[in-house]
């Protein structure tokens, strides 16, 4: 059966909106199939993408986010996150909601996700063949300082931007529009542009936004679109030569980080 390692609980709802945030569901984005989690005591987050992937994550949830954050032996989870947020919708009305993370002392990973709500309870296998982790990387973490995206030195990238996530939605929205799923962004002389040309159809459009730093020239893939239609509020963007592009967003209790690989 196992021991419980770790025992969060709190509104469905702010439970769910985290996780899927994380997972970058929502607004047409089917979430990721899985979720890689460590828990310890300084809480929750997701340092784990798929090797070589052009779009990674590493997102941190504080304990504050919940209405309680027990852990009794540091653990860490692979569970099918699209599954968790059916089940997490499924318990709605049935606040608070508490998930359960199960295994053997000492394993290295929890073997079961229990999510119990009101007088319901279900329970959803995690994945612990640790061979599957060596399709996982957990170097992105290594790449941050807080909100602050570092180059492989160590340093600070130097371009940094400071807009919104509606801002960034009209690129993505003039791309899908032109049928599109490429987005270039350009700065120079402190402003944010983009342009978009497709058989016959030219869009050209600037960003409200702070620039502090060097100019760049860069286009992204899919990975983009795809983080920018899961994310909202104030958002901050950070790059430098031959550097990938970084998205972060805050929400109280949580950062939200992502990086994206040109194209």
């Amino acid at each position: 059966m196992g021991e419980e390692l770790a025992v969060i609980e709190g509104e469905g709802d702010v439970i769910a909106d985290a996780l899927r945030a994380a997972a970058l569901g929502g607004n047409g984005n089917e979430p990721r199939a899985e979720m890689f989690v460590d828990i310890t005591a300084d809480g929750l987050e997701t340092p784990a993408s798929t090797v070589d992937a052009a779009q990674r994550s590493y997102c941190t949830l504080s304990p504050d986010l919940f209405d309680r954050f027990s852990v009794f032996e540091p653990t860490a989870a692979l569970f099918p996150v699209a599954e968790v947020l059916d089940w997490l919708a499924w318990l709605t009305d049935s606040d608070p909601i508490t998930l359960r993370f199960v295994g053997d002392p000492g394993a290295e990973m929890a073997s079961q996700l229990r999510l119990v709500g009101g007088r319901s309870k279900v329970t959803v296998d995690c994945e612990t063949d640790p061979t599957l982790l060596d399709g996982i990387e957990f170097s992105l973490p290594d790449r941050f300082d807080g909100r602050i995206f570092l180059d492989e030195d160590g340093d600070p990238v130097p371009t940094r931007i400071e807009t919104t996530a509606a801002e960034l939605s009209r690129v993505v929205t003039a791309a899908r529009r032109c049928g599109l799923d490429r987005y270039p962004l350009t700065v120079t002389d402190g402003e944010v542009s983009f342009g978009l040309t497709d058989e016959g159809t030219q869009i050209e459009g600037q960003l409200d936004a702070t620039v502090d730093g060097p100019g760049v020239t860069r286009q992204y893939g899919p990975g983009f679109g795809r983080v920018v239609r899961a994310i909202d509020g104030s958002v901050t963007l950070s790059t430098g030569p031959d550097q990938p592009l970084a998205v972060v967003t805050t929400a109280p209790g949580a950062t939200f980080r992502h990086v994206v690989t040109t194209v």
